[in-house]
């Protein structure tokens, strides 16, 4: 993920925040963007171990909670809905 310096103008949370989080595998802060990576390869799933990563980067960049399947109150851990191809 790349995030520009207007990010930080409406974003809830700050850089330093990002910064400090512990779970990303790479950071890069140059002066015109920041690069993180927090899986190995780009998301295929919103469920299981994936799933809780992207919600930990939902609540760390904007704030907020983020469930799959929605309604459910968190991440499921066995694999829910998404394309035919994708499932087990």
């Amino acid at each position: 993920m790349w995030i520009g310096p207007h990010f930080w103008t409406y974003a809830p949370c700050t850089k330093e925040e990002v910064l400090a989080a512990d779970f990303f595998i790479e950071k890069r802060d140059t002066p015109h963007y920041l690069y993180l990576k927090s899986w190995p390869q780009p998301f295929t799933r919103p469920d299981g171990e994936q799933g809780r990563v992207q919600q930990k980067l939902w609540r760390l960049l904007y704030k907020q909670d983020c469930e799959w399947p929605p309604g459910s109150g968190g991440i499921s851990d066995v694999p829910v809905g998404g394309p035919p191809e994708l499932m087990p």
